[in-house]
Protein backbone atom coordinates (compact mmCIF):
# COMPACT_ATOMS: atom_id res chain seq x y z
CA UNK A 1 0.00 0.00 0.00
CA UNK A 2 0.50 3.66 -0.24
CA UNK A 3 1.70 5.75 2.89
CA UNK A 4 -0.89 6.98 3.17
CA UNK A 5 -2.88 4.17 3.55
CA UNK A 6 -0.73 3.31 6.50
CA UNK A 7 -0.61 4.94 10.53
CA UNK A 8 3.45 5.61 11.28
CA UNK A 9 3.52 5.80 15.03
CA UNK A 10 6.95 6.88 16.80
CA UNK A 11 7.50 4.91 20.06
CA UNK A 12 9.93 7.88 21.53
CA UNK A 13 8.33 11.59 20.31
CA UNK A 14 11.65 12.29 22.05
CA UNK A 15 14.00 11.28 19.79
CA UNK A 16 12.11 11.42 16.61
CA UNK A 17 9.44 13.81 14.91
CA UNK A 18 6.61 11.82 13.18
CA UNK A 19 6.45 14.30 10.04
CA UNK A 20 3.25 11.87 8.51
CA UNK A 21 3.25 9.87 5.39
CA UNK A 22 5.88 7.97 6.46
CA UNK A 23 8.24 10.94 6.89
CA UNK A 24 10.40 11.14 10.42
CA UNK A 25 13.40 13.45 11.30
CA UNK A 26 15.61 12.94 14.12
CA UNK A 27 15.66 14.72 17.50
CA UNK A 28 17.97 13.69 19.63
CA UNK A 29 20.50 10.93 20.06
CA UNK A 30 19.56 7.34 20.88
CA UNK A 31 17.76 4.91 19.05
CA UNK A 32 13.56 4.26 18.85
CA UNK A 33 11.68 2.22 16.68
CA UNK A 34 8.78 3.03 14.38
CA UNK A 35 5.76 1.03 13.93
CA UNK A 36 3.89 1.05 10.77
CA UNK A 37 0.10 -0.36 10.95
CA UNK A 38 -2.05 -1.28 7.44
CA UNK A 39 -6.12 -0.25 7.62
CA UNK A 40 -6.53 -4.07 8.44
CA UNK A 41 -4.16 -4.24 11.85
CA UNK A 42 -0.70 -6.21 10.30
CA UNK A 43 2.28 -4.14 11.74
CA UNK A 44 5.85 -4.33 11.20
CA UNK A 45 8.31 -2.37 12.95
CA UNK A 46 12.03 -0.62 12.21
CA UNK A 47 14.77 0.72 14.53
CA UNK A 48 15.91 3.74 13.66
CA UNK A 49 19.40 5.42 14.92
CA UNK A 50 19.56 8.93 15.57
CA UNK A 51 23.83 10.09 15.44
CA UNK A 52 24.83 13.29 15.56
CA UNK A 53 25.53 15.07 12.12
CA UNK A 54 29.22 16.24 11.83
CA UNK A 55 30.53 19.20 12.73
CA UNK A 56 33.59 18.18 10.91
CA UNK A 57 35.53 15.75 9.05
CA UNK A 58 37.98 14.76 6.45
CA UNK A 59 38.16 13.85 2.76
CA UNK A 60 40.67 10.93 1.75
CA UNK A 61 41.47 9.27 -1.36
CA UNK A 62 42.86 6.32 -2.19
CA UNK A 63 46.01 7.49 -4.44
CA UNK A 64 48.83 9.38 -2.92
CA UNK A 65 50.60 10.32 -6.88
CA UNK A 66 47.62 10.37 -9.04
CA UNK A 67 48.53 10.26 -13.14
CA UNK A 68 45.68 11.10 -15.96
CA UNK A 69 43.37 8.24 -16.55
CA UNK A 70 44.07 6.88 -13.13
CA UNK A 71 40.44 6.06 -11.12
CA UNK A 72 40.34 7.38 -7.78
CA UNK A 73 38.03 6.69 -4.68
CA UNK A 74 37.76 9.91 -1.94
CA UNK A 75 36.33 8.70 1.42
CA UNK A 76 35.32 10.38 4.56
CA UNK A 77 36.76 10.05 8.00
CA UNK A 78 34.74 11.41 10.56
CA UNK A 79 33.97 10.47 14.25
CA UNK A 80 32.48 7.62 14.92
CA UNK A 81 29.17 8.25 16.46
CA UNK A 82 28.41 10.52 13.96
CA UNK A 83 26.33 9.85 10.48
CA UNK A 84 25.86 11.91 7.91
CA UNK A 85 25.10 11.57 3.55
CA UNK A 86 28.08 12.52 1.60
CA UNK A 87 28.30 14.17 -1.63
CA UNK A 88 31.37 15.00 -4.05
CA UNK A 89 32.14 17.38 -5.81
CA UNK A 90 35.30 18.88 -7.95
CA UNK A 91 36.43 22.45 -8.52
CA UNK A 92 37.54 21.23 -12.17
CA UNK A 93 35.74 18.57 -13.87
CA UNK A 94 37.66 18.76 -16.85
CA UNK A 95 40.95 17.72 -14.43
CA UNK A 96 39.00 15.33 -12.14
CA UNK A 97 35.58 14.42 -12.84
CA UNK A 98 33.70 13.06 -9.69
CA UNK A 99 30.55 11.74 -8.37
CA UNK A 100 28.48 12.06 -6.36
CA UNK A 101 29.01 8.80 -4.41
CA UNK A 102 33.01 9.39 -4.45
CA UNK A 103 34.36 7.65 -7.48
CA UNK A 104 36.16 9.65 -9.72
CA UNK A 105 38.68 9.48 -12.93
CA UNK A 106 41.84 11.80 -13.44
CA UNK A 107 41.22 13.12 -16.60
CA UNK A 108 43.90 15.71 -17.70
CA UNK A 109 47.24 17.13 -15.70
CA UNK A 110 46.61 20.03 -13.36
CA UNK A 111 44.91 20.75 -9.92
CA UNK A 112 41.35 19.88 -8.50
CA UNK A 113 39.94 20.39 -5.38
CA UNK A 114 37.45 17.52 -4.64
CA UNK A 115 35.06 18.78 -2.13
CA UNK A 116 32.45 16.42 0.39
CA UNK A 117 29.32 18.21 1.45
CA UNK A 118 27.37 16.30 4.31
CA UNK A 119 24.02 16.55 4.55
CA UNK A 120 23.19 18.97 7.20
CA UNK A 121 26.25 21.51 4.99
CA UNK A 122 29.58 20.81 6.67
CA UNK A 123 32.38 20.54 3.87
CA UNK A 124 36.16 19.21 3.50
CA UNK A 125 38.11 19.34 0.69
CA UNK A 126 40.77 17.25 -0.57
CA UNK A 127 43.29 18.89 -2.95
CA UNK A 128 44.68 16.57 -5.99
CA UNK A 129 47.62 17.39 -8.32
CA UNK A 130 46.95 15.06 -11.71
CA UNK A 131 50.45 14.22 -13.30
CA UNK A 132 50.92 13.67 -16.91
CA UNK A 133 52.44 9.98 -17.72
CA UNK A 134 55.87 9.49 -19.86
CA UNK A 135 54.42 9.27 -23.46
CA UNK A 136 57.68 8.17 -25.03
CA UNK A 137 61.23 7.76 -25.34
CA UNK A 138 63.74 9.19 -27.82
CA UNK A 139 67.28 8.29 -27.93
CA UNK A 140 69.62 10.43 -29.93
CA UNK A 141 71.00 7.33 -32.01
CA UNK A 142 69.78 3.48 -32.35
CA UNK A 143 73.19 2.28 -32.96
CA UNK A 144 76.92 3.12 -31.07
CA UNK A 145 80.20 2.05 -31.95
CA UNK A 146 82.53 2.35 -29.13
CA UNK A 147 86.29 1.32 -28.78
CA UNK A 148 87.56 -0.89 -26.07
CA UNK A 149 87.19 1.19 -22.51
CA UNK A 150 85.66 4.37 -24.02
CA UNK A 151 82.83 6.00 -22.36
CA UNK A 152 79.97 7.64 -24.57
CA UNK A 153 77.29 8.98 -22.76
CA UNK A 154 73.73 7.69 -24.00
CA UNK A 155 71.39 10.80 -24.35
CA UNK A 156 67.53 10.10 -24.24
CA UNK A 157 65.11 12.33 -24.00
CA UNK A 158 61.61 11.60 -22.34
CA UNK A 159 58.43 13.07 -23.89
CA UNK A 160 56.51 15.07 -22.66
CA UNK A 161 59.18 17.09 -21.35
CA UNK A 162 56.76 17.91 -18.33
CA UNK A 163 56.00 14.32 -17.74
CA UNK A 164 56.17 13.93 -14.01
CA UNK A 165 58.40 10.99 -13.02
CA UNK A 166 60.82 10.90 -15.99
CA UNK A 167 63.19 8.35 -14.20
CA UNK A 168 65.30 6.16 -16.59
CA UNK A 169 66.08 3.05 -15.68
CA UNK A 170 69.00 1.56 -17.80
CA UNK A 171 69.93 -1.99 -18.30
CA UNK A 172 71.89 -3.61 -21.12
CA UNK A 173 71.74 -7.21 -22.94
CA UNK A 174 75.30 -8.58 -24.02
CA UNK A 175 75.81 -10.27 -27.37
Amino acid sequence: GTAASLTFAVESTTRLNNLGGGRISGKSEGSTRVKVTTHNGKTALITVYIRKAPTSFKVLCDKSTVYENDTLTFTISAASNTAAEYTFTSSKPDVVAVNPDGTATALAAGTAVVTARSHNGVTASYSVEVYKHVASLSLAATELTLVRLQDITIECTVYPEDAHNKAITWSSSDE
